[in-house]
């Protein structure tokens, strides 16, 4: 053992400027020398890690026994790996090892040259496991070696490497894949490259298994798309893909589970060849919110995903009433009708409240909605004909938004669902809604003699008096009714009728 460590001893030694070989014709630094160094630094393209450094050192003679002398050492060492594995798993990258010395030597008019270079371009290949983790990486690549000079013939010999190695879980160089490089070439230029190399496998490993960096979930329907009723199952299709190319991935995860504890899920785990779609059932609690749903992960060849499938806010009920209030004008001076008629046309969704109102269907639990949008209209129709030929008409039409009502004319306006499918729809707003909206009705009259009077008159007293009706939702999630008798005040009839379906998607 103690000789293999010396050997990534050495490697070290060549990464950083030194060839066993090269080192031993390399004149000692010092005050002999004048020395210059430098170094550049190649940084990973996109979509990779890893860098390429090329160090330079050039020695110049300054004393009377290194004049005339000049040593240069160049080693360009560093490679670079994918960020991502492909979909099968796969990791290219690439490495380089390169080291040149040479030096020349003047003296007595003579001049003598002397040049090596020592060469190294590996092409890589990592696999990575279905659990995420680097299972091997495949180093292929020629290893060669120049060497030129004064007086001596230039040569070069070439070496092919065919070698595996497996860096440790926390970055340990593979040791017998050292040595057997070492074995295989007489040179620790290889040796080198598996330690260089491992490391940076190990760096592109670190970004693969961050959550969602190298793939995803994907679901149908869309996340943040469906609204689910209370109790409602929702069947969800999910498959995982590359975030680079959209490949399909091969996955397997019992790690299915439900978002802020509510609802529940099945299967709570999956096995997916590339491309399939395994379906998952939802199926929300008594209470549904926006973010509840889905939660998902696992480990693949290509990554690691967490992904998360969230319902929007509880289904939302959209519909209409209409109230028909009929008045009979017959009197001794005449007869007619005025009729006031109000529809209104709105979305009730969840309510908000910090505190909920108090559920009515004993211990079991309720969901408040409240309109949130819409309109109501207001229809107005006067005819009166009295004696003599005299007439008179108002009429008039508008609709008002239902957001422009501040709370306290709204809070006779409500839908409760108890989560056994029973309801209470409340249908109710007071006259006091003239205090917020202002509408003025024409009023037409012609007298006896052909006179006619045109005037606007001002409307004050228009309610919606419908009340509080219950029932249990149909198989639609609807609610729909009408009044079961009208209502009678005097020469006053009101009649009505609604129906209100909630939307899930």
């Amino acid at each position: 053992m103690r000789r293999w460590r010396c050997v990534v001893a050495a490697a070290a030694v060549a990464a950083i400027g030194r060839a066993p070989d090269v080192a031993a014709q390399a004149p000692a630094p010092g005050a002999a020398y004048d020395i210059d160094r430098s170094q550049s630094v190649q940084n990973a393209p996109a979509g990779s890690v890893g860098r390429k450094t090329t160090d330079r050192e050039r020695r110049v003679g300054k004393t009377k026994d290194t004049a005339g002398k000049e040593v240069n050492y160049v080693l360009t060492f560093g490679g670079f790996a994918r960020r991502c594995p492909t979909a099968e798993g796969i990791v290219e990258g690439d490495f380089e090892y390169t080291l040149t010395y040479s030096e020349v030597v003047s003296a007595g008019g003579v001049t003598q040259q002397t040049h090596q270079a020592r060469r190294l371009l590996a092409r890589l290949k990592g696999h990575v496991g279905d659990d995420a983790r680097l299972e091997r990486v495949e180093m292929e690549g020629d290893f060669t070696v120049e060497k030129s000079g004064t007086g001596v013939p230039p040569s070069s010999e070439r070496r092919p490497v065919r070698t595996t190695f497996r860096p440790g879980g926390g970055g340990e160089p593979d040791f017998d894949a050292m040595r057997t490089a070492v074995e295989a070439t007489a040179d620790v230029a290889v040796a080198s490259v598996v330690l260089g190399a491992g490391t940076v496998y190990r760096q592109a490993e670190i970004e693969w298994l961050k959550k969602n960096a190298c793939v995803e979930f994907e679901f149908d329907p869309p996340s943040d798309e469906r609204r689910v009723g209370p109790n409602q199952a929702t069947r969800v299709r999910t498959g995982l893909r590359t975030k680079e190319g959209r490949a399909p991935v091969a996955f397997n995860t019992d790690h299915i589970g439900v978002l802020d504890g509510a609802g529940s899920v099945s299967p709570r785990s999956v096995q997916a060849q590339a491309g399939e779609r395994p379906a998952l059932t939802y199926t929300a609690s008594a209470r549904p919110r926006r973010g509840h749903g889905i939660d998902i992960a696992t480990l693949s060849r290509a990554g690691l995903a967490d992904g998360q499938w969230r319902i929007l806010d509880l289904g939302k009920f959209e519909g209409s009433f209409t109230q028909t209030d009929t008045a009979d004008l017959a009197s001794g001076l005449g007869g007619g009708t005025e009729i006031q008629k109000v529809t209104g046309k709105l979305v009730w969704t969840p309510e908000e409240a910090k505190t909920p109102a108090a559920p009515s269907f004993g211990d079991v639990r309720s969901t408040f909605f409240r309109p949130t949008s819409g309109d109501i209209t207001v229809d107005l129709q006067y005819d009166f004909r009295g004696f003599g030929g005299s007439a008179c008409k108002q009429q008039a039409r508008k609709s008002f938004p239902i957001a422009s009502l501040p709370e306290n004319l709204l809070r006779f306006l409500w839908i409760e669902i108890a989560e056994d499918g029973r309801y209470k729809l409340s249908l109710g707003l007071p006259d006091r809604v003239w205090q917020v909206w202002s509408m003025e009705a024409e009023a037409v009259c012609t007298f006896p003699g052909g006179n006619v009077s045109r005037d606007s008159v001002r409307v004050n007293e228009v309610a919606v008096q419908l009340g509080v009706h219950q029932g249990t939702l149909k198989d639609d999630q609807s609610i729909a009714g009408e009044l079961p008798a009208p209502i009678r005040r005097g020469q006053r009839v009101i009649t009505g009728n609604w129906s209100f379906t909630m939307k899930s998607d």
